[in-house]
């Protein structure tokens, strides 16, 4: 049961014969009254204070709250994003890797035309100075016997003529039967 400072300060008591002083307990019922209503301000104010504190609290626990929805929302956007940005790079080599391979075969195939060409063009020299070397040695055999090779037939001078004759392989050496 509740006593309020009131309650205490028109307190009355009844009188009795060999009761206590009247005014000794007038003056402690004073200093009751003063000391109680002291402490009933006193705990009025804490708990003012206290459901105050408790709005603060409850507004700190709420901001705390959206924090960590924020912080989750930030960690799990940037793993998303990390996880993006790897698959994106992974895109990425894996492009590079397939077209630098596509390079790689393709050098590989230009240096084979370009092998197989130079080849081809050898052979073309050697054949062309083995032919031209029995050429000119069917014509020092001719000088040295004092014999000339008949002149050439219309179709070889058109064909020397136009520079055709190496090209289209048609030079010969000249055999030693011809000339006969």
């Amino acid at each position: 049961m509740k006593i309020t400072p009131v309650e205490i300060l028109h307190q009355k008591f009844n009188r009795s014969f060999r009761g206590y002083n009247e005014e000794e307990v007038d003056v402690f019922m004073e200093r009751v009254h003063a000391g109680y209503e002291e402490l009933y301000r006193e705990n009025s104010e804490l708990r003012e204070k206290m459901e105050h504190m408790a709005a603060q609290i409850k507004s700190y626990q709420d901001i705390e709250e959206s924090l960590k929805n924020t912080m989750l929302l930030a960690q799990k956007n940037a793993e998303e994003l990390l996880s993006n940005k790897q698959r994106e790079a992974d895109l990425i080599m894996k492009n590079a890797a397939f077209e630098s391979e596509k390079i790689i075969a393709g050098a590989h195939s230009s240096a084979r035309e370009h092998q197989e060409e130079f080849s081809r063009l050898k052979n073309q020299k050697e054949h062309f100075l083995m032919e031209y070397k029995m050429l000119l040695k069917s014509h020092l055999a001719f000088i040295e016997e004092g014999k000339f090779p008949p002149p050439p037939r219309s179709a070889e001078v058109a064909e020397l003529s136009s520079g055709n004759a190496v090209e289209a392989g048609k030079s010969r050496p000249i055999d030693e039967k011809e000339v006969i």
